[in-house]
């Protein structure tokens, strides 16, 4: 799937000025209008509009683990990584690793990104064709397995983390992260339920690494304990990037999640017995 198309519309006009939103943790200091995004991919082109007085300074420098291309449209950016007054005019193509950041602006600046998430672990002077691609242009990937990734059994839940899910840092937002683990935890206990069944507690939350866009994120639930309408259900969380041509995993957190099972009216409800064809839910 490509990018998403237009015709041609102005982007700083004032009737689309609706379009802008506030970036998530920095509102009142920046907002952003996403112009074009291949929702496969995650590759995206958008504006940010930082205002006059912005400082991220609190958030520290940001690293992707993928290049993004930047222009300054107009007023001008201190980069302090670089040591830098970014004017209207200057432009970078910046490769993975790359740490930039933090910003702030005295009169206000507008600045274009290109990002390229499917792009991961691309490093500069890398041989694209050293190994075999695919022909959507994807990473070269070893067939080498991380000795960390659950290779034993399929995710419950599994898919790629996507720029509009960041956080101030540029990583992905731990909320997102914990609503893929509910929904995993969700479809163990309902199969195990033969039913509806709603989130009653989070006993336990742990995030050991961060999750960058562009992972590959993957939610192995398990049941740990049933009860007479309870299932309690343990959600690790592994993260897959591609590095120098090796697809590796990190297991970035792990819940442990309890379920009751319900009626049509919303109350507790017993659940089936189940026999040993349902010992793969443990």
């Amino acid at each position: 799937m490509a990018k998403s198309t237009t015709t041609y519309w102005n982007a700083l006009a004032a009737e689309s000025r609706d379009r802008w939103t506030p970036v998530a943790g920095l509102d009142g200091m920046a907002e952003e209008l996403t112009l074009s995004l291949d929702p496969v991919t995650g590759e995206y082109t958008r504006l940010t509009r930082f205002l006059p007085g912005a400082d991220t300074t609190a958030f520290g420098g940001k690293v992707h683990a993928y290049p993004e291309e930047v222009f300054i449209i107009s007023g001008r950016l201190y980069d302090q990584a670089f040591g830098l007054w970014l004017e209207a005019g200057y432009y970078a193509s910046r490769p993975p690793g790359e740490r930039h950041g933090p910003f702030r602006t005295d009169v206000g600046c507008v600045v274009l990104e290109v990002s390229f998430p499917q792009r991961v672990g691309v490093e500069k002077g890398q041989d694209p064709l050293a190994s075999q691609t695919t022909d959507a242009g994807e990473m070269p990937l070893s067939t080498k397995k991380s000795q960390d990734f659950p290779h034993d059994r399929q995710p419950t839940v599994r898919l790629l983390a996507m720029p509009a899910h960041t956080n101030p840092s540029g990583n992905i937002f731990g909320g997102w992260i914990m609503a893929q683990m509910d929904i995993a935890g969700g479809v163990v206990a309902l199969e195990y339920a033969g039913g509806p069944v709603v989130t009653v507690a989070v006993t336990s939350m742990e995030f050991h690494k961060p999750v960058q866009v562009g992972d590959l994120v993957s939610c192995f639930a398990r049941i740990q304990n049933v009860g007479s309408s309870s299932v309690t259900v343990k959600v690790q969380v592994f993260a897959q990037r591609a590095h120098n041509g090796i697809l590796q995993s990190v297991q970035v957190t792990e819940a442990v999640i309890v379920y009751v099972a319900v009626n049509d009216h919303g109350t507790p409800r017993k659940l089936p017995e189940r026999g040993a064809d349902f010992g793969h839910y443990w």
